[in-house]
């Protein structure tokens, strides 16, 4: 636990979390729930980046669901639990990678209790500081989330729920896990 959390912190202290994303998160939040006066959800100029530079919200409709919480938490507090969330997921991530990745598994089997802690830290520690983890743990992007997601469909199909049905929720959110549907497709898995 402690490797695992030192690779966490390690992450988070490498990535220069500044929330951008997670800005317009909970911006788009706030104003589907009308907090923040006439500004609607796709206005143009929902979050102001500076005084010339505004960013919409981008997501689909059903994301800003997911968002609702960070609508009403005092936005310090939301950015610090958005940053935890995402880097549980790092961790969860790494350990199915692990888990399923039947090479690294035999290579761990056979290490002692602390050492294969210790490596499996390093696992969360080399994706983690990985530049599209780092960054998107910088920007405050829900794609860990997502990926854990997709990854606890794909790897642990019917624990749960139907297979699909966790990659149909993270296309909800943003429209790039649609692909897998392909994955489904061509192992014609059409219940997914």
């Amino acid at each position: 636990v402690a490797a695992l959390f030192l690779a966490g912190a390690l992450t988070v202290l490498a990535a220069g979390v500044h929330n951008l994303d997670f800005s317009i998160y909970r911006a788009g939040a706030r104003a589907f729930l009308g907090m923040d006066g006439p500004v609607a959800l796709y206005d143009a100029q929902l979050w102001q980046v500076r005084e010339d530079f505004w960013l919409p919200f981008t997501y689909p409709p059903f994301a800003v669901v997911f968002f609702l919480p960070y609508a009403v938490l005092p936005p310090a507090f939301g950015a610090a639990a958005h940053t935890v969330l995402l880097t549980g997921s790092l961790i969860a991530v790494s350990l199915l990678i692990v888990r399923h990745t039947p090479e690294i598994k035999r290579r761990l089997q056979v290490l002692p209790p602390r050492r294969r802690a210790l490596a499996i830290g390093v696992v969360v520690a080399l994706i983690g500081l990985s530049a599209p983890w780092r960054e998107g743990l910088s920007f405050g992007q829900i794609n860990a989330v997502l990926m854990l997601i997709i990854l606890w469909d794909l790897l642990e199909p019917g624990r749960f729920l139907p297979r699909g049905l966790l990659t149909g929720l993270a296309a909800g959110v943003k429209l790039t896990p649609l692909a897998m549907g392909l994955y489904f497709a061509a192992r014609k898995d059409w219940r997914a």
